[in-house]
């Protein structure tokens, strides 16, 4: 991820117009600390994702007739 940071930097002096995509929120790691170090100049999007696994064990929890993850 921190390569994908440096890019930014030099592609922009080299006159691309940057665009990074990342997710709105995750469980499985946070990327806000890297995101304050993408430069101003680039545009930073964010969208929902999907984590399979975690949709596999809310099935699997519903099944099982629980309300949560938990268990």
């Amino acid at each position: 991820m921190y390569r994908i940071v440096g890019m930014t930097k030099y592609l922009r002096r080299m006159g691309w117009d940057i665009t990074v995509l990342t997710v709105n929120d995750t469980f499985a790691c946070k990327t806000e600390a890297a995101l304050k170090l993408v430069p101003d100049s680039v545009g930073v999007l964010r969208t929902s994702s999907f984590e399979s696994q975690r949709f596999a064990r809310l099935v699997t929890a519903r099944i099982n007739g629980r309300r949560d993850l938990e268990g």
